[in-house]
Formats: C-alpha cells, structure tokens, sequence
C-alpha cells in the first residue's frame, strides 16, 4: 500500500532522525491542544524523519488511534476524509473562541489569532477530498 523509501539513514544520522520524529510527534500532541500551534505539519515530519529511520518507529506512527489514519489517507491519496475536514471546520473556530473567551488577549493578539485562523481555514478548504468509502485495513509494506 505504501512505498519504502530506498533514503533510509544509519548510523548518528539514524538516531538524530528518531529523535526529531519523537520531537515532531510530541509538538504534533501540543498542537492537538493549543489553537495556534499546527498538528498536521508536525505529524508529516514525523513520518519524514520514521521513514527513513526506523520502520518500527514508522509503523508505530501510523497505528495511532487518530493520527494514524490522516497519515494513511495523505500517504496513500494525498487527501483527507470529508469528516476530517469537517472537525477542523469545526475545531478551529471553537478553539479560537474558546481562547478568546477564557483569556484576556491584547488586541494585536486577538487580529493575529483570527489571522491564523483565517489562514488554516483556507487551508482546510483547499484540501483535496477522498471518496467517503469505508476505512481500508491500514498496513505498512515492510
């Protein structure tokens, strides 16, 4: 289903590699939480630095309960699910008005978190959707 890169590193490279998809993986974890911090760009340099490190550590990505299915769908189609894109239409205004209703932001921070968020919405909007059939079985070719 998916191809194996042939620019796997070894070495030093290999487990700088590793530890910038954790890194990656974990500033992906604080985006899912924070309204200006990006999920998805974190998540593809994960799977950049996995997959040319550790298949172990690339198939691990790729199982996770959420995550894991986006990443298949992007692999495999360059595109997301029509109910993807729908909970970051949703997502993305709710964070934004929670954050304004819970937080005393300046001015110049609230013209910057609507621009954001503007900005992610067009985004959300220019990406690519795939046929609403069922989920296939996510497997990596070893």
């Amino acid at each position: 289903m998916f191809e194996e890169t042939n620019r796997s590193v070894a070495g030093l490279r290999r487990g700088l590699y590793v530890g910038l998809g954790l890194c990656f993986v974990g500033l992906a974890g604080l985006g899912a939480l924070l309204p200006i911090l990006p999920t998805t760009p974190f998540l593809l340099l994960a799977s950049f630095f996995f997959s040319r490190s550790s298949p172990a550590w690339r198939a691990w990505l790729f199982r996770l309960p959420v995550w894991g299915a986006l990443l298949c769908d992007w692999q495999a189609h360059r595109a997301v699910r029509p109910q993807a894109k729908l909970a970051a239409f949703i997502c993305i205004p709710l964070a934004i008005t929670g954050s304004v209703c819970l937080t005393n932001l300046a001015w110049p921070l609230l013209v910057l978190l609507f621009g954001l968020a503007t900005i992610g919405l067009i985004v959300v909007w220019r990406l690519p959707v795939i046929a609403a059939e069922p989920q296939t079985q996510r497997t990596l070719i070893s």
